[in-house]
Protein backbone atom coordinates (compact mmCIF):
# COMPACT_ATOMS: atom_id res chain seq x y z
CA UNK A 1 0.00 0.00 0.00
CA UNK A 2 1.06 3.82 -0.87
CA UNK A 3 1.42 5.63 2.14
CA UNK A 4 1.90 9.40 1.80
CA UNK A 5 2.63 11.07 5.82
CA UNK A 6 2.86 14.43 6.03
CA UNK A 7 4.90 16.14 8.67
CA UNK A 8 4.88 19.83 8.97
CA UNK A 9 7.56 20.74 12.03
CA UNK A 10 10.80 18.71 10.68
CA UNK A 11 13.30 21.61 11.19
CA UNK A 12 12.23 20.71 15.02
CA UNK A 13 14.15 18.73 17.88
CA UNK A 14 10.82 17.64 19.83
CA UNK A 15 9.01 14.57 21.01
CA UNK A 16 6.37 14.97 18.47
CA UNK A 17 8.88 14.86 15.96
CA UNK A 18 10.87 12.34 17.43
CA UNK A 19 7.00 10.20 17.41
CA UNK A 20 6.34 11.09 13.96
CA UNK A 21 9.83 9.31 12.57
CA UNK A 22 9.44 6.40 14.65
CA UNK A 23 5.59 6.00 13.20
CA UNK A 24 6.98 6.24 10.04
CA UNK A 25 9.95 3.92 9.49
CA UNK A 26 7.97 1.51 11.29
CA UNK A 27 5.10 1.83 8.58
CA UNK A 28 7.98 1.79 6.23
CA UNK A 29 8.63 -1.57 7.04
CA UNK A 30 5.33 -2.99 5.87
CA UNK A 31 4.31 -0.38 3.24
CA UNK A 32 5.52 2.09 0.40
CA UNK A 33 6.18 5.11 2.26
CA UNK A 34 7.17 8.76 1.45
CA UNK A 35 7.35 11.31 4.42
CA UNK A 36 6.33 15.25 3.22
CA UNK A 37 7.82 17.67 5.52
CA UNK A 38 8.89 21.19 6.31
CA UNK A 39 12.00 23.16 6.80
CA UNK A 40 13.59 26.09 5.74
CA UNK A 41 17.49 27.18 5.35
CA UNK A 42 18.55 25.55 8.57
CA UNK A 43 17.29 22.16 7.58
CA UNK A 44 16.01 18.96 8.75
CA UNK A 45 16.01 18.84 12.89
CA UNK A 46 17.65 16.16 13.52
CA UNK A 47 18.62 14.07 10.22
CA UNK A 48 18.77 10.89 12.17
CA UNK A 49 15.92 10.16 12.82
CA UNK A 50 14.71 10.35 9.30
CA UNK A 51 17.57 8.81 7.67
CA UNK A 52 16.61 5.71 5.59
CA UNK A 53 13.31 6.75 5.01
CA UNK A 54 11.72 8.53 1.52
CA UNK A 55 11.92 12.01 2.86
CA UNK A 56 10.74 15.24 0.60
CA UNK A 57 9.88 19.20 1.23
CA UNK A 58 6.50 19.99 0.76
CA UNK A 59 7.52 23.64 0.43
CA UNK A 60 9.64 26.33 1.44
CA UNK A 61 9.04 26.50 5.76
CA UNK A 62 9.46 30.18 5.80
CA UNK A 63 11.11 31.25 8.70
CA UNK A 64 9.72 34.41 9.66
CA UNK A 65 11.40 36.31 12.99
CA UNK A 66 8.40 35.83 15.31
CA UNK A 67 4.99 33.25 15.06
CA UNK A 68 6.71 31.10 12.82
CA UNK A 69 5.11 28.15 13.55
CA UNK A 70 1.85 30.02 13.29
CA UNK A 71 2.26 31.86 10.39
CA UNK A 72 3.35 28.46 8.33
CA UNK A 73 0.40 27.13 9.85
CA UNK A 74 -1.88 29.35 8.31
CA UNK A 75 -0.09 28.87 4.73
CA UNK A 76 -0.84 25.36 5.47
CA UNK A 77 -4.67 26.02 5.70
CA UNK A 78 -4.49 27.45 1.90
CA UNK A 79 -2.01 24.61 1.01
CA UNK A 80 -3.01 21.35 -1.82
CA UNK A 81 -1.61 18.21 -0.23
CA UNK A 82 1.48 17.39 -1.63
CA UNK A 83 0.56 14.05 -3.04
CA UNK A 84 -2.84 12.62 -3.92
CA UNK A 85 -0.91 9.78 -5.14
CA UNK A 86 -1.41 7.34 -2.39
CA UNK A 87 -3.83 4.51 -0.94
CA UNK A 88 -3.41 6.33 2.63
CA UNK A 89 -2.21 10.25 3.68
CA UNK A 90 -1.61 10.81 7.04
CA UNK A 91 -1.08 14.36 8.79
CA UNK A 92 0.69 14.83 12.07
CA UNK A 93 0.10 17.61 14.10
CA UNK A 94 -3.10 20.13 13.69
CA UNK A 95 -1.38 21.68 10.78
CA UNK A 96 -0.91 18.14 9.17
CA UNK A 97 -4.69 17.07 9.83
CA UNK A 98 -5.84 20.18 8.35
CA UNK A 99 -3.82 19.40 5.11
CA UNK A 100 -5.63 15.44 5.48
CA UNK A 101 -8.70 17.70 5.82
CA UNK A 102 -7.85 19.15 2.03
CA UNK A 103 -7.37 15.57 0.74
CA UNK A 104 -9.74 14.32 -2.15
CA UNK A 105 -12.71 12.48 -1.14
CA UNK A 106 -11.02 9.46 -3.02
CA UNK A 107 -7.91 9.37 -0.46
CA UNK A 108 -8.65 7.89 3.15
CA UNK A 109 -7.37 9.96 5.38
CA UNK A 110 -6.21 9.92 9.38
CA UNK A 111 -5.42 13.01 11.21
CA UNK A 112 -3.21 12.42 14.49
CA UNK A 113 -2.84 14.93 16.88
CA UNK A 114 -0.44 15.88 19.46
CA UNK A 115 -2.91 19.09 20.33
CA UNK A 116 -5.10 20.74 19.00
CA UNK A 117 -4.34 24.16 16.88
CA UNK A 118 -4.07 26.02 20.26
CA UNK A 119 -4.05 29.60 18.39
CA UNK A 120 -7.67 28.59 17.37
CA UNK A 121 -8.67 27.16 21.09
CA UNK A 122 -8.01 28.06 24.74
CA UNK A 123 -4.51 27.87 26.02
CA UNK A 124 -3.57 31.45 25.86
CA UNK A 125 -0.40 30.61 27.79
CA UNK A 126 0.74 29.46 24.21
CA UNK A 127 0.04 32.74 23.17
CA UNK A 128 2.47 35.77 22.45
CA UNK A 129 1.75 39.08 23.96
CA UNK A 130 3.20 40.83 20.95
CA UNK A 131 0.91 43.32 18.87
CA UNK A 132 1.51 40.89 15.83
CA UNK A 133 -0.33 37.84 18.08
CA UNK A 134 -3.22 40.31 19.02
CA UNK A 135 -3.66 41.46 15.67
CA UNK A 136 -3.77 37.59 14.42
CA UNK A 137 -5.92 35.89 17.16
CA UNK A 138 -7.37 37.97 19.31
CA UNK A 139 -9.23 40.52 16.44
CA UNK A 140 -12.45 38.17 15.69
CA UNK A 141 -13.04 38.65 11.88
CA UNK A 142 -9.99 36.44 11.40
CA UNK A 143 -9.97 34.35 14.62
CA UNK A 144 -13.17 33.04 13.52
CA UNK A 145 -12.83 32.65 9.71
CA UNK A 146 -9.72 30.40 10.45
CA UNK A 147 -11.39 28.99 13.07
CA UNK A 148 -14.26 27.84 10.54
CA UNK A 149 -11.71 26.67 8.46
CA UNK A 150 -9.86 24.79 10.90
CA UNK A 151 -13.47 22.73 12.10
CA UNK A 152 -14.39 22.81 8.20
CA UNK A 153 -11.10 20.39 7.32
CA UNK A 154 -11.14 18.10 10.56
CA UNK A 155 -14.57 16.95 9.85
CA UNK A 156 -13.52 15.79 6.81
CA UNK A 157 -10.82 13.50 7.71
CA UNK A 158 -12.16 9.84 8.06
CA UNK A 159 -9.94 8.60 11.36
CA UNK A 160 -8.47 11.04 14.27
CA UNK A 161 -6.20 9.86 16.63
CA UNK A 162 -4.28 11.25 19.41
CA UNK A 163 -1.37 10.82 21.70
CA UNK A 164 -3.35 11.41 25.59
CA UNK A 165 -7.35 10.87 26.77
CA UNK A 166 -6.03 14.53 27.87
CA UNK A 167 -6.02 15.66 24.11
CA UNK A 168 -8.97 13.22 23.66
CA UNK A 169 -11.24 15.48 25.64
CA UNK A 170 -10.05 18.68 23.78
CA UNK A 171 -10.82 17.01 20.10
CA UNK A 172 -14.67 16.09 21.43
CA UNK A 173 -15.19 19.11 22.70
CA UNK A 174 -13.73 21.36 19.51
CA UNK A 175 -14.60 19.50 16.96
CA UNK A 176 -17.49 16.73 18.21
CA UNK A 177 -15.07 13.60 16.84
CA UNK A 178 -14.46 10.38 19.14
CA UNK A 179 -10.57 9.83 18.39
CA UNK A 180 -8.66 6.65 18.79
CA UNK A 181 -6.15 7.13 22.12
CA UNK A 182 -3.38 6.03 21.33
CA UNK A 183 -0.45 6.40 23.64
CA UNK A 184 3.50 6.66 22.68
CA UNK A 185 6.03 4.66 24.19
CA UNK A 186 9.76 3.59 24.52
CA UNK A 187 11.78 0.44 23.16
CA UNK A 188 11.78 -2.29 25.30
CA UNK A 189 15.83 -1.51 26.27
CA UNK A 190 17.32 -2.65 29.19
CA UNK A 191 18.32 0.37 31.55
CA UNK A 192 21.39 2.12 30.84
CA UNK A 193 24.77 1.34 33.27
CA UNK A 194 24.95 3.05 37.05
CA UNK A 195 27.76 5.39 36.82
CA UNK A 196 28.54 8.84 37.59
CA UNK A 197 28.09 11.41 34.74
CA UNK A 198 29.97 14.29 35.91
CA UNK A 199 33.06 13.70 37.70
CA UNK A 200 32.04 17.71 39.62
CA UNK A 201 29.04 16.71 40.92
CA UNK A 202 26.62 13.33 41.81
CA UNK A 203 23.55 14.28 42.75
CA UNK A 204 21.66 15.72 40.07
CA UNK A 205 17.70 15.92 38.79
CA UNK A 206 17.30 15.69 34.53
CA UNK A 207 15.35 17.75 32.51
CA UNK A 208 15.25 17.24 28.85
CA UNK A 209 12.94 19.78 27.30
CA UNK A 210 12.56 22.47 24.64
CA UNK A 211 12.96 26.22 26.18
CA UNK A 212 9.90 27.42 25.70
CA UNK A 213 7.65 29.16 28.15
CA UNK A 214 5.17 26.41 28.70
CA UNK A 215 7.66 23.96 29.61
CA UNK A 216 7.97 26.26 32.56
CA UNK A 217 11.54 25.56 33.53
CA UNK A 218 11.00 29.04 35.61
CA UNK A 219 9.17 26.77 38.23
CA UNK A 220 12.57 23.79 38.04
CA UNK A 221 14.55 26.89 39.02
CA UNK A 222 12.45 27.76 42.05
CA UNK A 223 12.45 24.42 43.37
CA UNK A 224 16.35 24.22 42.96
CA UNK A 225 16.43 26.82 45.42
CA UNK A 226 14.04 25.88 47.69
CA UNK A 227 16.00 22.42 47.78
CA UNK A 228 18.97 24.32 48.48
CA UNK A 229 18.12 26.69 51.09
CA UNK A 230 15.32 24.96 53.32
CA UNK A 231 16.26 20.73 52.58
CA UNK A 232 20.00 21.80 52.39
CA UNK A 233 20.36 19.81 49.67
CA UNK A 234 23.64 19.97 47.56
CA UNK A 235 21.93 19.05 44.06
CA UNK A 236 22.35 20.26 40.72
CA UNK A 237 19.96 20.83 37.96
CA UNK A 238 21.19 19.59 34.32
CA UNK A 239 18.93 20.58 31.65
CA UNK A 240 18.86 19.48 27.96
CA UNK A 241 17.86 20.28 24.63
CA UNK A 242 16.49 22.99 21.80
CA UNK A 243 16.23 26.56 22.50
CA UNK A 244 13.01 27.12 21.25
CA UNK A 245 12.80 30.50 22.52
CA UNK A 246 15.41 32.48 23.28
CA UNK A 247 14.28 35.55 25.02
CA UNK A 248 12.17 32.95 27.62
CA UNK A 249 16.20 31.25 27.92
CA UNK A 250 17.40 34.34 28.37
CA UNK A 251 15.03 35.29 31.47
CA UNK A 252 15.89 32.08 33.09
CA UNK A 253 19.45 32.61 32.98
CA UNK A 254 19.19 35.86 34.21
CA UNK A 255 16.54 33.91 36.94
CA UNK A 256 19.74 31.91 37.95
CA UNK A 257 21.82 34.22 38.17
CA UNK A 258 19.65 36.16 41.11
CA UNK A 259 19.07 33.34 42.89
CA UNK A 260 23.05 32.78 42.78
CA UNK A 261 22.65 29.38 41.27
CA UNK A 262 25.11 29.60 38.41
CA UNK A 263 26.87 26.95 39.61
CA UNK A 264 24.61 24.62 40.14
CA UNK A 265 22.37 24.54 37.03
CA UNK A 266 24.39 22.87 33.50
CA UNK A 267 22.85 23.29 30.13
CA UNK A 268 24.51 20.98 27.92
CA UNK A 269 22.23 22.03 24.65
CA UNK A 270 21.00 19.45 22.19
CA UNK A 271 22.41 15.93 23.19
CA UNK A 272 22.38 12.21 21.42
CA UNK A 273 20.19 9.79 22.87
CA UNK A 274 22.47 7.18 24.15
CA UNK A 275 23.79 10.45 26.61
CA UNK A 276 20.36 11.35 27.45
CA UNK A 277 19.06 7.60 28.68
CA UNK A 278 22.58 7.92 31.02
CA UNK A 279 21.34 11.02 32.66
CA UNK A 280 18.33 9.49 32.94
CA UNK A 281 19.43 6.71 35.00
CA UNK A 282 21.63 7.89 36.82
CA UNK A 283 19.87 11.12 38.31
CA UNK A 284 17.91 11.53 41.52
CA UNK A 285 14.26 12.25 39.59
CA UNK A 286 13.09 13.52 36.54
CA UNK A 287 11.54 16.94 37.30
CA UNK A 288 8.53 17.29 34.51
CA UNK A 289 7.09 20.66 34.82
CA UNK A 290 5.19 21.95 32.10
CA UNK A 291 1.63 23.60 31.88
CA UNK A 292 -0.57 21.86 29.74
CA UNK A 293 1.28 19.46 28.05
CA UNK A 294 -0.31 17.42 25.54
CA UNK A 295 1.50 13.83 26.15
CA UNK A 296 5.10 13.93 27.30
CA UNK A 297 7.56 11.37 26.50
CA UNK A 298 9.87 12.13 29.28
CA UNK A 299 8.11 10.75 32.23
CA UNK A 300 7.87 7.10 30.75
CA UNK A 301 11.46 7.63 29.39
CA UNK A 302 12.21 8.48 32.66
CA UNK A 303 10.57 5.69 34.20
CA UNK A 304 12.26 3.03 32.11
CA UNK A 305 15.27 3.79 33.57
CA UNK A 306 14.08 2.97 37.02
CA UNK A 307 14.22 6.87 37.71
CA UNK A 308 11.38 8.09 39.77
CA UNK A 309 9.30 11.44 37.96
CA UNK A 310 8.02 14.49 39.77
CA UNK A 311 5.33 15.97 37.40
CA UNK A 312 3.06 18.33 36.29
CA UNK A 313 -0.55 17.10 37.03
CA UNK A 314 -1.50 20.09 34.84
CA UNK A 315 -1.93 17.82 31.13
CA UNK A 316 -0.97 14.26 30.18
CA UNK A 317 1.71 12.99 32.55
CA UNK A 318 -1.63 12.36 35.06
CA UNK A 319 -2.46 8.81 32.49
CA UNK A 320 1.31 8.06 32.86
CA UNK A 321 2.58 8.85 36.25
CA UNK A 322 0.96 6.96 39.21
CA UNK A 323 0.96 9.56 42.30
CA UNK A 324 2.92 8.02 45.19
CA UNK A 325 3.91 4.68 43.11
CA UNK A 326 5.74 5.45 40.52
CA UNK A 327 6.66 9.09 41.24
CA UNK A 328 4.33 12.51 42.19
CA UNK A 329 2.03 14.22 40.53
CA UNK A 330 1.70 18.02 41.45
CA UNK A 331 0.46 21.69 40.51
CA UNK A 332 3.00 22.99 38.10
CA UNK A 333 3.66 26.25 40.06
CA UNK A 334 4.08 24.71 43.25
CA UNK A 335 7.64 24.93 43.61
CA UNK A 336 7.80 24.23 47.78
CA UNK A 337 6.09 20.51 46.91
CA UNK A 338 8.01 19.56 43.87
CA UNK A 339 11.15 20.06 46.32
CA UNK A 340 10.09 18.35 49.33
CA UNK A 341 9.53 15.29 47.63
CA UNK A 342 12.79 15.54 45.96
CA UNK A 343 14.18 15.88 49.66
CA UNK A 344 11.83 12.76 50.30
CA UNK A 345 13.72 10.81 47.57
CA UNK A 346 17.11 12.09 48.95
CA UNK A 347 16.44 10.83 52.45
CA UNK A 348 14.62 7.45 51.78
CA UNK A 349 16.88 5.52 48.99
CA UNK A 350 14.65 2.28 49.89
CA UNK A 351 11.31 3.75 49.08
CA UNK A 352 13.03 5.28 45.77
CA UNK A 353 14.10 2.01 44.91
CA UNK A 354 10.85 0.45 45.08
CA UNK A 355 9.03 3.65 42.98
CA UNK A 356 11.60 2.97 40.47
CA UNK A 357 11.00 -0.85 40.06
CA UNK A 358 7.26 0.25 40.05
CA UNK A 359 8.03 2.80 37.23
CA UNK A 360 9.82 0.58 34.99
CA UNK A 361 7.37 -2.53 35.65
CA UNK A 362 4.16 0.13 34.56
CA UNK A 363 5.92 1.33 31.56
CA UNK A 364 6.60 -1.73 30.28
CA UNK A 365 3.31 -3.18 30.62
CA UNK A 366 1.60 -0.15 29.01
CA UNK A 367 3.88 2.00 26.94
CA UNK A 368 5.85 0.47 24.25
CA UNK A 369 6.55 1.21 20.83
CA UNK A 370 5.25 -2.38 20.18
CA UNK A 371 1.86 -2.06 21.46
CA UNK A 372 1.72 1.57 19.55
CA UNK A 373 2.44 0.17 16.39
CA UNK A 374 0.12 -2.19 16.93
CA UNK A 375 -2.51 0.30 16.79
CA UNK A 376 -1.21 1.76 13.90
CA UNK A 377 -1.51 -1.73 11.98
CA UNK A 378 -4.99 -1.27 12.60
CA UNK A 379 -5.75 1.78 11.33
CA UNK A 380 -3.94 1.59 8.17
CA UNK A 381 -4.95 -1.91 7.25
Amino acid sequence: MKLTIFHPYMYGKGGGERHASKVAHHLAEKHDVTVYGLWGGEGIGVPEWWAGLRVKKAWEHIKFPVLRRTINGFITMFKDPPSDDCDLFIGFGPHGAILAGRMSDKVPTIGYFFHPWYVHYNRDIDRESSVASKLIFRQSPLYSLFKRIDRDKIKRIRVIGVNSPHIEKMIVEYYGREPHVMMPGIDNKPPANKMRPFSSFEDYIFIPTRLIYHKNIHTAVKVLYILHSKYKKDAKLVISGSINHRPYWRQIQNMIKLLGLENDVRYLGFIPERMIWLLYRNAICHWFTPYQEDFGLTPIESMSQETPVIASNDGGARYTVIDEETGFLIDPNNAYTFAEKTAILLDQPEDKNKMSQKGRGHVLKHFTWKRHFEEWDKLCC
